[in-house]
């Protein structure tokens, strides 16, 4: 079957994980429909105006949401997102989900529906987890000192985005690439920096440790690496310089061992981090996929300030490639990035 008749294939699955939607604000009230399961996490972008990213999840609970680009801890709003639907999930007045004839793009997970009390670790945690498919939502009350927290997959985590609910301040974030002793910024373009934050221990099946202190209520999201369905990993920037023996440029590639649907990118050094999915832009082998940047509030493909972009990267059924363009966040010759890729169950 070809790519193109791929993306159009709408047809739901029982037993699917993560969707992304494409939706037209209406300016009042609307049911988004056809994510094919109950998201128990809601990421949305407005895509044609200038905004901030809304994250909603199924324990901070409907009319909250946290904002990927800013340190501020959230807002409550009752037009915001109102409900987790089964084929979707309803939105209000408000502009940052519903703003009048503009687009939206949302990218839904599902976890483990209705928060269970956790145990595992030193502290107590409240936990809604997917363990089939490795994603989970994680609440926990910090601390003067280090703790463990339980985040119910059974397995270890590979990427964890962590946030204080209660106090103005950076997304952490811990990859297994850079380790426990490094974290990655969501809302900003900073490099890997040293940190305390992961209390210099990895996670395990188990628990994930914590040097977040006096944070009050925390948010985390937890993914581990399911084979077929999520790869986290690494690789090395080629700048597009690899030339085969005729002299054509060698597209760099990533093999994730399944077709993605959703790629997020991100240098270790400093540098923007960049969303791709498979419902915006390209229908075809070569077609660029549109990006959008977890840390900035700019539209679609708005690459101006940060050097222009023109990189494509094309989602193939094994990975995908970046090519074309060296003057890039996603592929600068000898920088290291990490990348999260789900897998297209549509």
């Amino acid at each position: 079957m070809s790519l193109s008749k791929r993306l159009i294939n709408t047809k739901s699955s029982a037993d699917a994980n993560f969707n992304t939607v494409l939706y037209t604000g209406n300016g009042s009230t609307q049911s988004v429909t056809g994510v094919g399961f109950k998201p128990d996490f809601v990421w949305i972008k407005g895509r044609t105006f200038a905004d901030n990213h809304n994250l909603a999840d199924v324990i901070t609970g409907v009319n909250k949401y946290v904002y990927s680009n800013l340190t501020s801890p959230g807002l409550t709003s009752s037009n915001y997102l109102t409900s987790f639907d089964n084929d979707g999930f309803t939105v209000g007045s408000d502009n940052s989900s519903n703003k009048l004839n503009e687009e939206f793009v949302a990218w839904c997970w599902k976890a483990g529906g209705s928060a269970v009390t956790n145990t595992d670790g030193t502290t107590t945690s409240q936990v809604s987890a997917n363990t089939e498919k490795g994603f989970s939502v994680v609440h926990f009350t910090s601390t003067p000192s280090n703790i463990t927290v339980g985040h119910g997959l059974g397995n270890a985590p590979s990427i964890i985005f962590m946030r204080s609910l209660l106090y103005s301040g950076n997304w952490v974030v811990y990859s297994s690439t850079t380790g426990n002793a490094e974290q990655l910024t969501l809302n900003s373009a900073l490099a890997s920096a040293g940190s305390a934050v992961w209390n210099y221990t990895n996670p395990t099946s188990s628990v994930f440790s914590s040097g977040f202190t006096n944070q009050g209520d925390v948010l985390a999201y937890c993914w581990a690496e399911i084979p077929g369905f999520s790869k986290f990993g690494s690789y090395i920037g080629n700048g597009n310089s690899s030339l085969d023996p005729s002299g054509t440029v060698v597209a760099q590639t990533i093999t994730t061992g399944f077709e993605p649907a959703f790629v997020l990118l991100k240098s270790t050094p400093s540098g923007y981090w960049g969303i791709f999915d498979n419902k915006r832009g390209g229908s075809s082998p070569g077609s660029q996929w549109k990006w959008l940047w977890p840390s900035r509030t700019k539209t679609e493909n708005d690459a101006s300030g940060s050097g222009g972009y023109s990189t494509l990267v094309d989602f193939t059924p094994t990975g995908f490639t970046l090519g074309n363009d060296a003057s890039n966040d996603w592929n600068t010759l000898n920088k290291e990035f990490i990348y999260m890729a789900f897998a297209n169950e549509f």
